[in-house]
């Protein structure tokens, strides 16, 4: 494990810290839909590399795809169990962790 000390701070990986402003450009409130049975969580966002969002709704068990403005777009996917959470593993696959012990890989249209 690396850590970081008087002793080593020449040799740090990391760039210096920069000041950033953070802009808020779109926000949204999740509210149940027709097809959920529960209030949204969002337990794992993720973009693909076509820049495309991928949501997991950990209690209405589903991977959600919204669009530019957050609003749900297409279909989501139903997993057979609670999505945990996710990552983008290729240009139209995610990898997603349920139920503690499993992972599955999916894939996702670009429709």
């Amino acid at each position: 494990m690396f850590t970081f000390s008087e002793d080593n701070k020449e040799d740090n990986l990391c760039s210096p810290m920069r000041p950033v402003t953070l802009k808020l450009l779109v926000s949204v409130d999740l509210h149940r839909n027709g097809d959920d049975e529960k209030e949204p969580l969002l337990t794992g966002l993720d973009f693909m590399p076509d820049g495309r969002l991928v949501a997991v709704d950990s209690k209405n068990d589903k991977c959600i795809i919204p669009n530019e403005r957050l609003q749900r777009q297409g279909k989501p996917y139903k997993c057979r169990s609670r999505p945990n959470d996710f990552a983008c593993i290729s240009e139209n696959h995610i990898i997603v962790s349920v139920a503690n012990t499993t992972l599955c890989v999916q894939a996702m249209s670009s429709a």
